[in-house]
C-alpha cells in the first residue's frame, strides 16, 4: 500500500519522530534538513555521533540506575523507511559502534522510574503534536491544515514498530578505588538485535490510548566479557640520570656491556608506562533471546516487566 500522504508529511512525521526518540540523547542538534533529503529516498544516516552525556544520566537517573555515563560514541545511525509497503514492513533503524563508558554512582531511592514515559504516548497525541509543530523548510512551504488526523495517527504508529539492531556494541564499566592510581574495568562486547512487536495482536489499532501491555523481542549473539586494568592519571617515572661521573671506577680498562635479553613471552620490554589490551576472562556462543512484556498502564495490578 502506497503512502498516503504529500512528500511534506513524510519528512515532518520522519524529522519529528526522529528528533522525538534520538534528539535527546545526542550532543549535537540532528541535521533534520539534511537528513530529510536522504529519508525522501528510503534512506538516512549519521556519522560519528558523540551521545549527550547530560541526558542519558538524567535518563538514568531517573530510573535509579547505580552507574553514570562518562562518554559516548556511536559510528554511524542508519534509517530505513519502506515507504511503498509502511502498513506491511517495519522500519529498520541500524545503530553500529556504540561506546558507552561507565561508572558506578551512589544510589538514590525515592524517585519513580520514568524510562517508559516517552514510549507510552498514544498516537493519537504524537499526531496532534507532529502536525501542529511549526517546522521551517528550506523550500519555505507552508503547512496547510491536515484533515485526517486519526489515519496519520495510524501510520504513526506503524511508524514506532521499529526494527533495532546494534552493531560491535562496547560496553565498558570502570572502577577506580579512593586514593588509588589504577582502575579496573569490564568490558562487555556484544551484538544486539532488537525487535519492537505490536502490543496487541488485534488488527484494529486504538490510536487514542497507548496498548494496555508492549511486548519485546531481544535477541543477542557473540557476547564477549574482557577485564581490563589502566591507569588513571600518567604514573610512569623518568629515566634516572648518567651516574658515570659519580661512581668509583675500579680501573681503566674496566668497561662492563651488560646485555638484557627480553622474555620470550614478551617482545618488547615491560615498563611501568607500559598499557595492556583487555584480557578475555568469558563469553557466549550462540544466540539468546529474550521476550518482554511491558506494563504501559502502570494503573494495572501486576508486575511492570515480565
Amino acid at each position: 500500500m502506497p503512502w498516503p500522504f504529500s512528500e511534506s508529511i513524510k519528512k515532518r512525521a520522519c524529522r519529528y519522530l526522529l528528533h522525538r526518540y534520538l534528539g535527546n540523547f545526542l550532543q549535537e542538534k540532528l541535521s533534520l534538513d539534511q537528513l530529510s533529503l536522504d529519508l525522501y529516498q528510503g534512506t538516512g544516516s549519521l556519522a560519528q555521533v558523540p551521545l549527550d552525556t547530560w541526558s542519558l544520566n538524567d535518563l538514568l537517573e531517573t530510573a535509579d540506575a547505580p552507574f553514570e555515563v562518562i562518554t559516548g560514541f556511536i559510528q554511524t545511525i542508519s534509517l530505513t523507511v519502506p515507504w511503498a509497503a509502511l502498513l506491511q514492513e517495519n522500519c529498520a533503524l541500524e545503530v553500529k559502534g556504540l561506546e558507552m563508558v561507565l561508572r558506578p554512582r551512589p544510589r538514590m531511592s525515592g524517585i519513580e522510574p520514568m524510562c517508559w514515559s516517552s514510549f507510552m504516548t498514544s498516537s493519537m497525541q504524537l499526531a496532534k503534536e507532529c502536525l501542529s509543530q511549526k517546522l521551517t523548510d528550506d523550500l519555505g512551504e507552508s503547512f496547510q491544515p491536515f484533515e485526517g488526523l486519526e489515519k496519520f495517527a495510524e501510520t504513526i504508529e506503524t511508524l514506532r514498530r521499529v526494527r533495532v539492531t546494534f552493531v560491535d556494541t562496547v560496553l565498558r564499566i570502570e572502577h577506580i578505588p579512593e586514593n588509588s592510581k589504577t582502575g579496573i574495568a569490564l568490558e562487555i562486547r556484544i551484538g544486539i538485535v532488537y525487535c519492537d512487536e505490536t502490543g496487541d495482536d488485534s488488527s484494529s489499532v486504538n490510536v487514542h490510548q497507548p496498548t494496555t501491555f508492549a511486548h519485546k523481542n531481544v535477541q543477542m549473539e557473540g557476547i564477549t566479557v574482557l577485564w581490563d586494568e589502566f591507569s588513571d592519571v600518567s604514573c610512569g617515572s623518568k629515566p634516572s640520570s648518567t651516574l658515570t661521573e659519580t661512581e668509583p671506577k675500579l680501573s681503566p680498562s674496566w668497561n662492563p656491556k651488560i646485555i638484557c635479553e627480553p622474555h620470550p613471552q614478551f617482545t618488547e620490554p615491560v615498563t611501568s608506562t607500559t598499557t595492556f589490551q583487555p584480557v578475555q576472562v568469558g563469553s557466549l556462543s550462540g544466540k539468546i533471546e529474550l521476550s518482554l512484556t511491558l506494563k504501559n498502564n502502570l494503573a494495572l495490578p501486576g508486575a511492570k516487566v515480565n
